[in-house]
């Protein structure tokens, strides 16, 4: 059996009402399944926010039976509090297209057995860029809080680093 945190059901003709609430603990990770996505949907992924407007996409994995796993990293959800999320994906003329948005509740736990080390790279999503190469999105432990960096692959930029 795969770790499942929430199984949601996509209903894109009913955009004004919520999908399935996401309970979440702070520093550990949440998988997400949603089921009845449209066939005609390529690119599905999931928009995490957090409290300042700041938010964390993290790509989906399409299952041969059209379900659409999101595996959502324990960086981002560094704080406890009531947020949202969205679902978002690629319609058949390769147009953007909603397929809902609910609450994101993030609840208490303990950290591992052993501390978060200061330095620790958590990475969050990996978003491909034009002609090649991709930009990195990771939260880095500094050791109070994670802060979010982004690093651009040596291929990105017509083989320039770091622009």
């Amino acid at each position: 059996m795969d770790q499942i945190n929430a199984e949601v059901d996509c209903d894109v003709s009913r955009l004004d009402f919520p999908l399935r609430p996401f309970k979440a603990r702070a520093g550990h990770s949440f998988v997400a399944l949603f089921r009845r996505v449209p066939a005609d949907v390529t690119g599905l992924f999931v928009r995490v926010f957090k409290g300042n407007g700041a938010y964390f996409d993290v790509t989906g994995h399409e299952h041969p039976d059209g379900g659409w796993t999101v595996r959502i990293p324990a960086a981002c959800f560094p704080n406890v509090g009531e947020f949202s999320y969205e679902v978002h994906a690629v319609a058949a003329d390769d147009q953007p297209t909603a397929i809902g948005e609910g609450r994101l509740l993030v609840g208490p736990f303990s950290t591992t057995t052993a501390p978060v080390a200061p330095g620790t790279v958590q990475e969050v999503a990996q978003l491909p860029c034009e002609g090649g190469g991709f930009v990195q999105v990771v939260m880095k432990y500094d050791g109070f809080e994670w802060m979010p960096e982004a690093v651009v692959s040596a291929t990105a930029n017509n083989g320039t680093e770091g622009e």
